[in-house]
């Protein structure tokens, strides 16, 4: 399933980026981000992170906004 992350304003109009980051759980291992899964609405991105394999995996990342 994916992660929702929750902002305290509105997004709409903004693009959402995630790429896998370190941190715990440590990043890459084969890890991608499915850039169609970072979705933007109302106040919350959702981010799908997937292996090669494209089974979900829990993996660190890194999200960036733009407005």
């Amino acid at each position: 399933s994916p992660y929702v992350i929750t902002f305290n304003q509105d997004l709409t109009g903004c693009v959402a980026h995630v790429t896998v980051g370190l941190g715990e759980p440590t990043g890459g291992g084969g890890a991608l981000i499915g850039p169609t899964f970072a979705d933007v609405f109302g106040s919350t991105v959702k981010a799908f992170i997937f292996t090669t394999g494209a089974v979900a995996q829990d993996a660190s990342f890194m999200l960036s906004v733009f407005c």
